[in-house]
């Protein structure tokens, strides 16, 4: 059997949670957040794929909006 590590392949679980205020002219100050969970998959030296949902709730004119969104991508180095 081969014990050997294998630094090039890695896996990494990443993580974010913001808070903070903001400010718009004629509507004042209202709070901000926002939540962002991804995997990052380094699957050999040249390439990765990494995947996430994350979440965020903000103010515009006055009115709460909230999105849900998703990112997914490959990338490569030669």
């Amino acid at each position: 059997m081969d014990y050997r590590r294998r630094y090039e392949r890695s896996f990494t679980q990443y993580f974010r949670v913001t808070a903070g205020e903001a400010r718009q002219s004629d509507y004042g100050s209202f709070p901000t957040s926002s939540a962002f969970y991804e995997h990052q998959w380094q699957v050999s030296r040249a390439w990765e794929l990494h995947y996430g949902i994350g979440w965020s709730s903000q103010s515009y004119d006055g009115q709460n909006e909230q999105r849900t969104y998703g990112l997914i991508g490959f990338s490569g180095v030669f």
